[in-house]
């Protein structure tokens, strides 16, 4: 873009009225370069109608700069103001042959776009002197080097020398928003002395590093605060900060925002001293009063370490009180939970005793009943579906009282008892192996189950670890091993189903309760909480021989009883009997003395006798 000089003062007539022609021709050739070159006004006000104010503002629509910069005084106060500043910095013009010719240049719309404000600290020497620096390199006169859009979309236009495409050396920038760059420039960013000037207010005079405020500068912001000293890419970082009230501070400035150094008064007196955090709070110094006297030493560190150790022994102290809690709480259930299992011995203990008592009542009942009374009790055994012990306490009273009466409607009830049984086992040949194997099982089942309880019994005579998980896991070990018992030896269904789904509910509540105590940790079944001890081996495997010599009894007795099968032989068993009964008192005492040692033909029987039940 070429400038556009008019000549006006000083010349004839004709000349000037030849020159304003060729003015107007030229400008009407002028391409629009931005949407801001349509609006000669952009006040859109009367104030600049005036053909003074008109012929300004055509001048500064011949000029790309002044064109951007113009846009953005839109009232009429702001766009006079920069009219009236464009013309003074223009002044006379320079007389040559045609006269005195009249250019807007970047200097012009430099002076032109500068507030009061900014003109104003320009005078101050701390502002003068860097100025100075820039005003050493300037080149008057720039010619413009291009216009475009930056990487923001935001329309400039600047004026220096191009190299690549790049101002380089002395120039000047100009954008559509006001603000303007001046200085050295290097691949077209400012590195050296330059002057930045935003219309916001914020002013900035100093050393750039690839556009960036580096090294020594002064610097005013948007609020009015002024810094004065060294930058470190845009971050001001050693030197003098000046705040509104005339208050100002000397010393370090962290990227952060703290401060280490020195507050001053606006009289320049020292107000403090020491370590400022971020929020611009005193964090470590002194405050003096304004005759220099130390008012305060603050220590806010300390306070804050301080303040940290209460809050750590309050911490300290509620957690300390939450365990005491949970400790009480745990030794609540504990022994909640020691005196619901010590209830739940406690009732199978009875129960036990119970049974016990009842089992020696009626083993002392076979030998303290007289013959009626145990007739009658065979009766109420034989009534509630008991045989087997109906069958022994008949044979107790035959044994006991071979001469009563009674003996014979004893032996004759076993007869027809084992008649019916012959029949049934005669009539159920075919199902006698599944029958016999589930009647075994289920008496092999009930030996076992025995055997386990004393085993049982031995484990909880043993003591427990401190603490109301090894209860829980006993309780685990016991259920889960009673389980597996049944299952291997018991037939499956009825009351043993039964007795596996209660056992199961109780291992699965002592899981559940172990599992909430140790939130959430291992909960493995264990009689002991650890191991089972050699010396519990040893008590177990001798309950284990009990109960196998007890089982090899009752297999011999059941085997004795089966001898018994052949009807005729008992019938002859029967006759011998009555023959027996009327021997003399001599040969009945000795037959006395067989019923009661055994069978027949044993020690201290007569010979020849023939092979009756035997009294055990």
């Amino acid at each position: 873009m070429k400038f556009f000089t008019v000549f006006t003062i000083g010349l004839p007539l004709i000349r000037r009225s030849f020159l304003m022609l060729l003015f107007a021709f030229a400008t009407a050739l002028i391409p629009s370069i931005s949407n801001a070159q349509a609006d000669s006004n952009p006040a859109n006000c009367n104030a600049i109608t005036d053909p003074d104010m008109q012929f300004q503002a055509d001048l500064c629509k011949a000029h790309a700069g002044c064109r951007l910069v113009y846009a953005v005084h839109d009232t009429c106060v702001k766009a006079k103001r920069f009219l009236t500043n464009l013309k003074d910095a223009i002044g006379e013009g320079t007389k040559s042959f045609f006269g005195y010719k009249k250019e807007v240049t970047p200097e012009a719309v430099w002076q032109a776009n500068l507030s009061d404000t900014n003109k104003e600290m320009n005078k101050k020497p701390e502002w003068r002197e860097r100025l100075d620096l820039v005003d050493k390199v300037a080149t008057p006169n720039l010619k413009e080097a291009k216009t475009g859009t930056n990487a923001n979309n935001k329309p400039f236009a600047s004026y220096g020398k191009l190299e690549d495409g790049n101002l380089t050396g002395y120039g000047v920038d100009f954008y559509s928003d006001g603000s303007m760059y001046r200085g050295i420039y290097k691949s077209g960013r400012l590195n050296g002395a330059s002057e930045e000037v935003y219309p916001s207010g914020t002013q900035y005079v100093g050393n750039n590093i690839d556009h960036k405020r580096t090294g020594d500068g002064i610097l005013k912001g948007s609020t009015g605060i002024i810094s004065e000293g060294n930058f470190d890419a845009d971050k001001f970082s050693y030197g003098k900060k000046t705040q509104t009230d005339g208050r100002f501070q000397k010393g370090t400035f962290e990227k952060d925002g703290s401060v280490n150094g020195q507050m001053f008064r606006a009289n320049g007196t020292l107000l403090a001293e020491g370590a400022w955090d971020a929020k611009g709070e005193l964090d470590v110094g002194k405050i003096y009063d304004t005759a220099g006297k130390v008012m305060e030493e603050r220590d806010r560190a300390k306070e804050r370490e301080i303040a940290a150790e209460i809050k750590r022994k309050e911490v300290e102290a509620d957690l300390a009180s939450k365990r005491r809690q949970e400790d009480l709480q745990r030794a609540k259930d504990e022994a909640a939970l020691t005196e619901r299992n010590a209830a739940v011995e406690r009732q199978a203990q009875a129960r036990r005793d119970a049974q016990a008592r009842a089992e020696q009542d009626y083993r002392n009942s076979l030998n303290t009943l007289n013959a009626g009374q145990l007739f009658a009790k065979a009766d109420e055994y034989s009534s509630s579906g008991d045989s087997s012990k109906a069958r022994e306490v008949l044979r107790a009273l035959v044994s006991r009282f071979p001469d009563h009466p009674l003996a014979a409607s004893a032996a004759q009830r076993m007869t027809a008892a084992s008649q019916q049984n012959a029949g049934t086992q005669a009539s159920n040949n075919s199902n006698t192996q599944s029958n016999s194997g589930q009647a075994s099982n289920t008496s092999n089942c009930d030996a076992k189950i025995a055997a386990q309880e004393k085993e049982f019994e031995a484990v909880n005579k043993r003591p427990l670890p401190d603490g109301a998980t090894p209860g829980l896991k006993r309780v685990m070990w016991m259920t889960s091993e009673r389980i597996k018992l049944v299952k291997s030896n018991c037939p499956s269904g009825g009351k043993y189903q039964q007795m596996i789904n209660e056992l199961q509910t109780a291992n699965n509540q002592a899981a559940t309760a172990c599992m909430q105590l140790t939130a959430g940790g291992a909960c493995t079944p264990n009689p002991y909480d650890g191991t089972v001890t050699n010396e519990m081996r040893a008590e177990m495997a001798r309950n284990q021989a009990q109960n196998e010599a007890a089982e090899r009894a009752q297999a011999k007795r059941l085997a004795e009883l089966k001898e018994i099968d052949d009807l005729n032989k008992f019938n002859d068993a029967l006759k011998g009997l009555a023959n027996a009964l009327q021997q003399s008192k001599k040969s009945n005492s000795a037959v006395k003395d067989c019923w009661n040692c055994g069978l027949p033909g044993q020690i201290g029987c007569p010979a020849g006798k023939p092979r009756v039940m035997s009294c055990n």
